[in-house]
């Protein structure tokens, strides 16, 4: 599970605005934050995992009532994630994100979950596939990294690194595909899976711990609109 951690995003932050910081602060972002509802809106921040899943079930009834649910996350586990999105899929809400907030990682597959997808002209969304967990990353440097010219580089002369590379690659990549797939399911272009598989190479890959070796995306409102990633642009 501690692989999962890292969709989509723990990557990369997606900023949209200097007023945020007003709201809550970029650190309470890196923690989990209780859902709420606030005026007829789900709000849903911090880290994507397990207790937002446990409270969507919880609060069933209360939720089927709100207008629309608010995005502002960095992202959290893929696989909590996934369940979150599809409990947001059967609501047929409109989802948000707002100028000013954020939304990266998983939280992209819970944006795209929603039956309308609004987003603020000023954000920006950021795409990364799966990745090692921390711990994983830490020990595939430890056991197969070697230093040329102060650069990190992968031994590929060990067949154990070589091994583990490629069954890891091949497992992160099928859970990538699974999550861009939940998206085209949901009316999300495919152009929008084969536009990041054609990223350029993330030059240091092995300290990321992304064995994908895509470099990280940042969707412009306008471009995610043309990808029908969001269905709509706000002011």
């Amino acid at each position: 599970m501690s692989m999962l951690k890292n969709f989509f995003v723990g990557f990369l932050v997606i900023f949209s605005g200097s007023t945020f910081a007003q709201k809550i602060s970029l650190e309470a972002l890196s923690h989990p934050i209780p859902p709420r509802i606030v005026h007829q809106r789900l709000i849903i921040s911090g880290v994507i995992d397990r207790p937002i899943y446990e409270y969507l079930v919880r609060e069933a009834a209360r939720i089927s009532q709100v207008r629309e649910i608010e995005l502002n996350s960095f992202g959290g586990n893929v696989e909590w994630g996934l369940k979150i999105a599809e409990t947001i899929a059967a609501l047929h809400k409109r989802v948000v994100v707002k100028n000013g907030d954020f939304c990266a990682s998983i939280c992209v597959a819970l944006f795209a979950a929603g039956t309308e997808r609004l987003i603020g002209s000023e954000v920006w969304l950021g795409v990364h596939g799966v990745r090692l967990g921390s711990d994983e990353t830490a020990q595939f440097l430890e056991n197969c990294a070697r230093k040329e010219q102060g650069e990190v580089l992968f031994n590929d002369a060990l067949k154990d690194c070589r091994d583990f590379e490629e069954k890891s690659r091949r497992r992160l990549f099928d859970i990538t595909q699974s999550v861009f797939g939940f998206m085209e399911r949901r009316g999300v272009s495919p152009d929008f899976s084969l536009r990041y598989f054609a990223m350029p190479t993330d030059p240091d890959w092995m300290r990321n711990g992304n064995l994908l070796r895509i470099e990280d995306w940042m969707i412009f409102a306008e471009e995610a609109r043309a990808l029908n990633l969001a269905t709509g642009v706000s002011l």
